[in-house]
């Protein structure tokens, strides 16, 4: 749609309310980018503008972070790390993404950022494969979430797989802290298997897993060499010794609020 530049509010109004009935939804500055600079042009602000049209207007959101950082923010901070993402496009709008198929998980996660940050995420919702299997991604549109995380932990945003590692906040934190950020790690990459009777934890760092190493050790649960694994460019560390299954089980899940009920089950099948 051209709009004239003779167009007065009115008739401003009027062409929002029009194209609304086209989209069937109510136009986002996104994607009606003249309105856009029409609504700066004539109302200041493009919320005065869509507020002049009696069209709702989403209440923005700012999360808060509390001064002391609880387990539950460092189980978070693992899951982010190994399943999650933070995105920065060309406008230097940023989110913080969660990604899961599974609905029990998808509602922790929600749950868990609106306890730590008081904000109610969005869920987009894709389906894939042969069954249609649904893929949650849940995500935070905040760039002063985004810059607290990259900057406070070192979080890259974008593709962040090989270079990866782990915060260096954590070698200075208490073991409790350690131990929900090793239930986020194994609940976001890792796996535990019955086959082998060990937990295993993939990563395409391998300074990452390094890092792993040594917060294991730090609360005295020894894990194994880390390995290539064939014809992949990723990297596995391995904890298999009966005593340290059962060392790393009992402290990550001691007094946990938050967890996979998926993979706490399987640690009875080893």
């Amino acid at each position: 749609m051209t709009l004239s530049r003779k167009l007065t509010k009115e008739e401003l109004v009027f062409r929002i309310k029009e194209q609304a009935k086209k989209l069937n939804k109510r136009p986002t500055k996104r994607n009606s980018p003249q309105f856009y600079y029409f609504s700066r042009k004539y109302f200041g602000t493009w919320g005065n503008f869509i507020r002049a049209a009696d069209f709702d207007l989403k209440k923005i959101q700012k999360p808060t972070i509390s001064k002391k950082l609880t387990n539950d923010f460092f189980y978070l901070l693992g899951l982010l790390i190994t399943d999650g993402h933070i995105s920065k496009d060309k406008l230097k709008r940023c989110k913080i993404l969660f990604f899961t198929s599974y609905p029990e998980e998808k509602t922790l996660i929600l749950k868990l950022i609106k306890n730590l940050f008081n904000y109610n995420a969005s869920v987009r919702t894709k389906k894939y494969g042969f069954n249609k299997r649904p893929n949650y991604e849940i995500y935070i549109s905040s760039k002063f979430l985004a810059k607290y995380l990259i900057k406070k932990f070192q979080i890259p945003s974008g593709a962040k797989s090989h270079i990866i590692r782990v915060p260096k906040r954590l070698f200075n934190t208490n073991k409790s802290n350690i131990n929900a950020f090793i239930r986020g790690v194994i609940d976001g990459d890792g796996t535990i298997s019955s086959k082998t009777k060990c937990v295993r934890i993939a990563s395409g760092s391998i300074k990452f897993l390094k890092d792993i190493k040594k917060l294991l050790s730090s609360t005295g649960v020894s894990s194994g060499s880390i390995v290539k694994e064939k014809n992949r460019n990723t990297w596995v560390l391995h904890i298999s010794t009966v005593q340290n299954l059962r060392r790393l089980q009992d402290k990550i899940y001691n007094k946990a609020t938050f967890f996979y009920p998926r993979k706490k089950s399987r640690w009875k099948d080893i």
